[in-house]
């Protein structure tokens, strides 16, 4: 009888692919990241070190802007998320002893107002929108009054403004309750300070039925 016949041989060679290619900005030195740190904000001239005049503001954010800068997170930074457009320039805008009514308030239809700190720089951001609107506000919610009317439509109006900042990467860390002098305050007094005003901010956004953001706080303290 004849033999039966050889099977057919497989195809054993390897699948060829499309070479795969990856565009990557590449550091020349160990990243850094400029930090400003501002306070209060007035609207004339001159500027000082804790009242800085609504309009060097503008002009400092035009000349960041011009310079090749964008706004970076904070906390995204720190984490290790480093990243920026290619060519541009890393900047972290930070604010102290927030809240004051000069550093944000609202307008009825729920911007921060242009005559305050964050609002110059939402204002900014709307006209410039690949500049980027990132800040880390360092809060003392126990040392002073916010708004207007009763304690409690201060409360309301205060917690407003902390919805509309989380909403708005304008991420809230703390600063101690009352501003405390850390020279003058053991270990049990500071964190005692820190403890009361994070509870306080977990209280006024439960008051405005905000609970809801409560996971998006982040520990981290100034």
């Amino acid at each position: 009888a004849a033999p039966a016949p050889s099977p057919a041989p497989k195809d054993t060679a390897a699948p060829t692919q499309p070479p795969f290619y990856i565009t990557a900005t590449v550091w020349e030195s160990q990243p850094a990241a400029a930090i400003l740190t501002y306070h209060k904000f007035k609207t004339n001239r001159p500027s000082t070190y804790s009242l800085v005049s609504r309009l060097d503001f503008e002009e400092e954010l035009e000349n960041l802007y011009r310079s090749g800068y964008v706004s970076v997170s904070l906390e995204r930074w720190l984490a290790g998320d480093i990243r920026v457009p290619d060519g541009k320039r890393p900047v972290i805008f930070s604010m102290d002893d927030v809240f004051f009514r000069n550093q944000i308030t609202l307008t009825p239809d729920g911007d921060p107002a242009k005559n305050t700190g964050l609002g110059v720089a939402w204002d900014f951001y709307q006209r410039h929108p690949e500049f980027g609107f990132h800040w880390a506000l360092f809060a003392n919610l126990g040392d002073k009054p916010y708004g207007e009317g009763s304690i409690v439509e201060q409360d309301i109006q205060l917690a407003n403004v902390i919805v509309w900042c989380i909403e708005h990467d304008a991420m809230i860390y703390n600063h101690t309750f009352r501003h405390v002098n850390l020279k003058n305050t053991d270990g049990l007094g500071v964190t005692a300070e820190l403890r009361w005003n994070d509870e306080q901010l977990r209280k006024l956004l439960t008051l405005v039925h905000r609970a809801d953001l409560i996971p998006k706080l982040r520990n981290m303290v100034a």
